[in-house]
């Protein structure tokens, strides 16, 4: 029971973790299940099973897969892709059988606890009928060989059968005195043969369901019964390690086939009939002649035992399958082993034979089903996923943090607004059923299902164990004290103990209970524990002395749930008998009892105020009650378990199908789901149909439309909503967008041969019509759209011919790829790609060079957008990679343009525009190009808009002021432009770097999370997409956040240059374009901890490799200017003593010098950043007093815990702003 126990501990959650649920972290995922019609796309994510895998099967057509498994799922798949076809989620305990129908067309499942049998629709996976019946477990079903019906097997002693088409029962099958392990038809459906755990097989008319045959004579259990090819005779297997031939008329026996020294796990027919293959404990398999029981000869070589044998269809070959981890092949003529797999670690479970003989597929413990080719032992297809399941545990106090504890060995804490993992705990244990902050978020207290009995308390920011608290027992609860000094912890040994949380000394032990104690709570003062256990009664004790203060019994069942009120004068109190009862916690008294719900109550809330209760139940639904009458005022039922509910907040959280989602309360409507695959990979979806991912995941998640697999990237420009998940828990708007269920497919599409450079695109047109078709040379965009003059969309078949000539680098193999959408946009293809050798003599190209264009903008025309550090980290970027650049491409071959304002060649986008026309007259395919861009960008025309880099002539601050197209035009560069203008240059190598922050200057909380555009993150995708860019983008939302690096250089610059000085290079001297960009995307997100408005750059990679953009020798590493670490001031705060207030403006006066002299990029002294707030920065404050014209000031420069006393006397302003400047360069 534990370890089944432990198989269905997916989710942790209840009340004991989280009362104000602000944000949704969610835990694991396998797939958005199917809504409405079939013929809605339906997003998949190919994850495979969480647990072991227990049976395999071919379809009959051997074009698919299906897997059942102990994760309580059954899968369906694409036998030549690994693509997950359907996943079918509905029953609740591990999965006994599943097999297809012999057309294929049908599934029917069944599970250990489930009492009945599931039909499903392959095509779909649409659940079409249940066929309840069965009064326990079915544990096998399988079709009549014509598929009309079904038979199944029970734990409750009987066999059923019963009509496929209209789920009517037809027979009960009744005799058997134990489960009934097996059943199966005859081959001509005439009858029906069952094996039971009684010893016996029996066998009955199909038809009426009359016993025809009792075959008795087996020592112990049975484990299977099937007939032979010709229905004339059945086969047991047996636990009294025998298998017996029986006569299928008669009844009577045949043979006995003695000789394994174990149980017989399996045994089968060869397909003529003439002989038995038996598989057994005894690390052996066994042939049999069939006529006469004669052992002929042992599949021997296994070193554990045997789990499955089976003949292939022609009866040549046998296969086995083991616990050892390998699959063999033997020669069914005389036992020689022909083959040996490795096939799985842990163990083989199932193994089945493709209906040609050649393939082979497995499923094992590692949890993987995976497809082979016997006559090779090559394995061709894994049908797998990450497989790490995960319980969800809580938030800390403040909302800002997450803690999930990971199937197997791990527990995880992540920032709740953004879902990014901060760090990970490592452990040996497997399934944690506590894990909770302390008040501070500072630690956590978690607790498992193992025997060690200790509750462990960790350091979160070190991921540190710091002490064990120990029970005798298995631990039920634990929380930290209201403010954070203590833990309690609540076990099976009867007590409850309160620890101190910095010692893990054990301050006081809790014991009255006469069970266990399952739930303990403090009140919200921290002056009372209360305490419930199993013998139905609730305790209320003092804190601070661990006396007893009352006791409160009246529950009939053990108490699940306690929770206080706001104020601390009322206790609820829920039980498994499903009742809710709310005490005076003053005198003990019962103030309320309700009969809350019909099964057990699985939380319970107050709202803010008191004055209303929330209940959840394990039947799914939300109560919710007047505190004071008991009055019920609102039930809502969701689908699936209730996890987490905030009144307040009109929030309800629910996990199904491990799915998490987040509805409204109020009206029952589904705001967000959030799957979350592992550590790294995840998917956000909202209510509306809008989606956003991790790139794992985006690499993973499909739709099905039918047969159809529609990717990603043929849904994202509609569909995919960067910072998703922000922008829901900002009660931000969403935009409206078409739902999947207008989804009409675009044409279908080939490509010919190519000849003399002409590309045949051949279309198809579908239900979508005939959109725009693009055509990209080596992953550069030559044609957004082929389709030339008169194309004629009312025809069925159309064909484009396509000249590549003047795109195709001669003497070397080039891709082509093609991309058609339907008329409406809704959809692309997935690129279809083919290759063409160009003509010419391949290597004759020219030597490579390199072209560089650097753009740094300080000054604008507007002096309110002037940024500090734009030209010195362009000017230092243009260094470096002129100095690498040069000593991979020679000088003569690399040509750097910089622009720089100010400077003598100043930002504006003629300049710019020329330096791109210049690179165009140049470059040749083989050549490398590098833009690099810093300054100021906005974000423009919403969702789908586009992003702009603002040029020196730039004279507006906000997007808003660029809504004149003619502005845009004339002082903003779009990713548009940059499309078409690096598309228009022939190089297909092409690097940018875009350090644009917002151009927003007020930040008063540096602290404080803000958020790119997500329209900026679009926008660059898109231009990655057409251009075969290898990007990276700045992260700064903001100037201020920006510059606030304690370097004197922008963040991801000074990554960049760390990384070309040495920190990343390959093989020490190489600059690798996915190396130096990959370090930078990791080192900003380091480097700006704790500033808001810093992000983790978006960095875009082609899947075409990676390439070199120089050598840095070590003599050149000392050339490259890189900063060093600085002190970072914040805006000073002077003011006039007598006042209170700055009437000479003092402050803005030293505030200006500091930004002054910080402006001088790398050479500065100090960092000077504009606001009130950053981590560990210095500040300088005082008061001071004017005396006949002079100043006396008295302050200080606080730098993190250092404070040094400033005092300065009879002084002019001018002075005084000068000495105290003078004092922070001292720092």
């Amino acid at each position: 029971m534990l370890e089944l126990f432990k198989r269905s501990l997916l989710v942790v959650t209840t009340n004991k973790v989280c009362y104000r649920m602000k944000y949704l972290f969610v835990i694991f995922a396998m797939l958005l299940p199917a809504m409405g019609k079939s013929q809605v796309p339906r997003m998949m994510l190919p994850l495979g099973h969480g647990d072991a895998v227990l049976s395999v099967q071919f379809a009959p057509d051997g074009k698919k897969v299906l897997s059942s498994s102990v994760d309580h799922t059954v899968k369906i798949w694409n036998t030549a892709t690994g693509v997950l076809l359907q996943d079918l989620k509905e029953h609740s305990s591990q999965i006994t059988s599943a097999r297809f129908s012999p057309d294929g067309r049908l599934v029917a499942t069944t599970a250990f606890f489930d009492k009945q049998i599931k039909l499903w629709d392959v095509r779909t996976g649409k659940l079409l009928k249940d066929l309840p019946g069965h009064t326990d477990g079915v544990l096998s079903a399988c079709f009549s060989p014509d598929g009309k019906r079904v038979v199944s097997a029970s734990q409750d002693k009987t066999a059923k059968v019963w009509d496929v088409r209209t789920g009517m029962l037809l027979l009960n099958l009744k005799g058997h005195g134990s489960w009934v392990e097996s059943v199966g038809f005859s081959a001509d459906g005439r009858r029906i043969a069952t094996a039971s755990a009684d010893g016996s097989a029996k066998i009955w008319d199909a038809a009426n369901g009359a016993l025809l045959n009792t075959l008795s004579g087996h020592s112990g259990g049975l484990v299977s019964a099937q007939f032979s090819p010709d229905s004339k005779r059945v086969l047991t297997a047996s636990w009294d390690s025998s298998a017996r031939i029986w006569d299928a008329n008669s009844g009577s026996l045949v043979a006995s086939l003695k000789g394994h020294r174990g149980a017989v796990l399996s045994a089968a027919f060869s397909p003529d009939g003439r002989v038995v293959v038996t598989a057994s404990l005894d690390s052996t398999a066994k042939v049999w002649n069939a006529a006469d029981g004669a052992y002929l000869f042992d599949c021997a070589g296994h070193t554990n035992w045997v789990s499955a044998a089976k003949f292939s269809s022609n009866g040549a070959k046998v296969i086995t399958a083991s616990k050892d981890g390998t699959v063999r092949v033997w020669d069914a003529r005389n036992g020689a082993q022909l083959s040996s797999i490795e096939a799985h670690a842990g163990g083989v479970e199932s193994v089945a034979f493709s209906a040609d003989a050649v393939n082979v597929v497995t499923g094992g413990n590692d949890n993987i089903v995976r497809v082979w080719d016997v006559t090779r032992g090559t394995l061709l297809t894994e049908l797998k996923g990450h497989t790490e399941r995960v319980a969800f545990s809580g938030f800390s106090s403040d909302q800002k943090k997450i803690v999930t504890t990971g199937i197997p060995h791990s527990i995880r804490v992540w920032d709740a607004v953004n879902g990014v993992l901060l760090s990970t705990i490592k452990d040996t244990i497997s399934y944690y059923t506590i894990a909770q902050f302390s008040p501070d978020a500072k630690k956590l207290v978690t607790a498992s299902i193992d025997f060690s009995y200790n509750a462990k308390v960790w350091d979160v920011g070190s991921s540190r164990l710091l002490f064990l608290l120990p029970h005798d027992s298995e631990i039920n609860d634990a929380t930290f004290s209201p403010d954070g000094s203590e833990v309690v912890t609540a076990s099976i040994d009867r007590t409850a103990k309160v620890w101190n949380a910095s010692t893990g000394a054990l301050l006081r032990t809790l014991r009255v209970h006469t069970g266990r104690v399952s739930r303990v709570r403090y009140s919200v003062t921290g002056k009372m524990i209360a305490t419930g256990g199993s013998d139905s009664v609730v305790v209320l004790w003092d804190a601070t002395t661990g006396a007893v203060l009352r006791k409160m019994q009246g529950h009939q069942g053990g108490i699940s749930i306690l929770q206080f009120s706001p104020d601390d004068q009322f206790l609820a109190t829920a039980s498994s008998d499903g009742s809710l009862k709310i005490w005076e916690v003053e005198g003990g008294k019962l103030r309320l009892d309700i009969r809350a719900h019909a099964v057990s109550v699985a939380s319970i809330h107050y709202s803010a105020d008191g004055s209303r209760l929330i209940t959840t139940s394990y039947d799914s639904s939300v109560k919710v009650w007047d505190a004071t009458t008991g009055a019920l005022l609102k039930k809502q039922r969701f689908d699936g378990p209730v996890l987490a509910v905030d009144y307040d907040l009109n929030q309800v959280i629910t996990g199904h199908n491990y799915e998490l989602s987040l509805y409204a309360l109020s009206s029952g409507k589904k705001q967000l789901s959030f799957l979350a695959i592992d550590s790294t990979d995840w998917v956000c979806l909202s209510g509306e149909g809008l989606f956003d991912a991790s790139p794992g995941a985006m690499e993973k998640m499909y739709w099905l439309k039918g047969d159809e697999v529609i990717s990603f990237d043929q849904l994202k420009d509609r569909y995919w909503q960067p910072g998703l998940w922000q922008k829901i828990m900002k009660g931000e708007p969403l935009r409206s967008v078409a739902g999947m269920s207008q989804l009409q497919l675009q044409p279908e599409l080939k490509l010919g041969k190519v000849e003399n450079n002409i590309l045949p695109i051949v279309l198809k047109k579908r239900e979508g019509g005939y959109g725009k078709v693009s055509v990209l040379v080596n992953g550069k965009e030559v044609a957004q759209d082929a389709r030339p003059r008169g194309f004629d969309t009312a025809r069925s078949v159309q064909q484009i011919l396509f000249n590549l000539k003047q795109f195709l680098v001669p003497g070397e193999k080039n891709t082509i790829e093609v991309n058609t959408w339907s008329k409406d946009g809704f959809v692309v293809s997935r690129g279809v790609k083919t290759t063409v050798e160009a003509q010419g003599v391949p290597g004759s190209a020219a030597r490579p060079a390199f072209y560089a264009i650097i753009c740094g903008t300080g000054a604008f025309a507007n002096p309110n957008l002037s940024l500090k550090y734009s030209v010195p980290d362009a000017q230092a970027i243009a260094k470096a990679i002129e100095i690498g650049a040069s000593n991979l491409f020679g000088k003569d071959s690399v040509l750097v343009q910089l622009l720089t304002h100010p400077g003598s060649k100043p930002t504006t986008k003629e300049n710019i525009r020329t330096a791109f026309a210049t690179v165009k007259a140049k470059a040749k395919p083989q050549d490398v190009v590098l833009v690099y861009l810093s300054g100021h960008g906005i974000t423009y025309g919403g969702e789908n808009g586009d992003f702009y880099y603002l040029t020196s002539e730039a004279s507006a601050s906000s997007a808003e002021s660029f809504s004149d197209p003619a502005l845009r035009a004339q002082q903003a560069i779009s990713t548009s432009e940059f499309t078409s203008w690096l598309n228009s240059i022939r190089a297909l190598k092409q690097v940018m770097i875009l350090d644009a922050c917002g151009s927003g200057r007020a930040v008063d909380n540096l602290i404080a999370k803000r958020d790119i555009d997500p329209s900026q993150i679009k926008a660059i995708d898109r231009m990655k997409d057409r251009t075969g860019l290898y990007v990276i983008s700045g992260c700064a939302a903001d100037a201020v956040s920006y510059e606030a690096s304690r370097y004197g250089q922008g963040l991801l610059t000074y990554a960049l240059l760390q990384a070309l000085k040495g920190a990343r290079l390959k093989e020490n001297r190489f600059v690798d374009v996915n190396m130096l960009l990959e370090y930078a995307r990791d080192e900003v997100p380091r480097m700006a901890e704790g500033i808001g408005g810093i992000q983790k750059p978006q960095l875009l990679l082609p899947k075409s490799g990676s390439f070199d953009l120089g050598i840095i020798k070590e003599e050149d590493r000392q050339r490259i200017p890189l900063a060093s670490i600085k002190p970072v001031f914040v805006r000073a705060t002077l003011f006039e003593e007598s006042k209170k207030r700055d009437v000479l403006r003092l402050s803005s006066a030293v505030n200006d010098k500091l930004n002054e002299l910080s402006g001088v990029g790398a050479g500065s002294k100090i960092v000077f950043v504009d606001t009130d707030d950053y981590p560990d920065a210095c500040s300088i404050s005082g008061g001071y007093s004017v005396r006949e014209g002079k100043i006396y000031f008295i302050g200080s420069i606080l730098c993190g815990q250092k404070e040094r006393p400033l005092k300065f006397e009879s002084i002019t302003s001018a002075d005084l702003i000068r000495m105290i400047v003078d004092e922070a360069l001292k720092e």
